[in-house]
C-alpha cells in the first residue's frame, strides 16, 4: 500500500494485515507515510506491517518505531539472529521463503521460534511482486510449527482453488500485485470478492 486514500477506502474491507514496503528499488517503495494513517489503521483492528530487504537491525527498529509499526516482514536474504533481534525487540516478525521444489522449505527450521509467521512466496530473480504462483501441492513438505500465509501470484482467478487448500499450518493470504490498478494502488471491489469467497470456506 501507498496512497492514504486508497489505504482507507482498502481498510473498509477488514484485512488483518496491511503492508508497506520500505525496499527503495520496488515501484510500492514508501518513502514517507503519515503518521495519522498509520493510527487510524490501528483504531481499526489493521494492523500495519513494515517490508524491508537485507537491511540492518539498526535501520528496521527506526522505521519501525517511527511509525508505530508492530510488524515487520524480511523479504531477503535475513538470518535467524536477525529475526531473534527483532523478536526480541517485542515485534511481529514475518519471514518470507522462496518456494520452486520440496528442497526449499528446508531452511525454515532454522527460524523455528524467532518468527511469528512464515511467508511462502514463489522463487523469482526478484524479491516478491512476480504476479506468479508456485505449485501448491509441494505445501503439504511443510511440516513445521511456525504458521504462514501463502503469497505468490494469488488474483481472483486463484480463489476457487484456494477453497481446495487445505494444511493445519495455512492461516491466511498475501495478496498483492494481482488486484493493483497500478503498484501500490490496490483495487477494492476485486478484494471484496476476494474477501468474501475465501471467508466462506476459510476461518480467516
Amino acid at each position: 500500500m501507498r496512497d492514504p486514500e486508497n489505504c482507507l477506502a482498502v481498510a473498509e474491507l477488514h484485512p488483518t494485515y496491511m503492508g508497506f514496503i520500505f525496499y527503495p528499488p520496488s515501484p510500492r517503495f514508501v518513502s514517507h507515510i503519515p503518521i495519522r494513517l498509520i493510527e487510524q489503521l490501528k483504531t481499526r483492528n489493521i494492523r500495519p506491517v513494515a517490508v524491508f530487504v537485507n537491511e540492518s537491525v539498526t535501520h528496521m527498529l527506526k522505521v519501525v518505531q517511527t511509525y508505530g509499526i508492530p510488524t515487520v516482514q524480511l523479504h531477503g536474504q535475513e538470518t535467524p539472529n536477525v529475526c531473534k533481534q527483532l523478536t526480541d525487540e517485542g515485534l511481529e516478525v514475518f519471514k518470507a521463503f522462496s518456494i520452486a521444489s520440496s528442497g526449499d522449505f528446508q531452511p525454515t527450521h532454522a527460524y523455528e521460534g524467532y518468527c511469528s509467521r512464515y511467508i511462502f512466496d514463489t522463487k523469482t530473480s526478484q524479491y516478491g511482486g512476480s504476479g506468479k504462483t508456485f505449485d501448491w501441492s509441494l505445501l503439504k513438505e511443510y511440516t513445521g510449527t511456525t504458521p504462514f500465509l501463502l503469497s505468490g501470484g494469488i488474483g481472483l482467478e486463484e480463489a476457487s482453488a484456494l477453497l481446495q487448500l487445505v494444511h493445519p499450518k495455512l492461516i491466511g493470504f498475501d495478496v498483492n500485485s494481482r488486484f493493483e490498478w497500478s503498484p501500490g494502488i490496490k483495487n477494492k471491489e476485486q478484494l471484496h470478492t476476494f474477501i468474501q469467497t475465501i471467508q466462506k470456506q476459510h476461518d480467516i
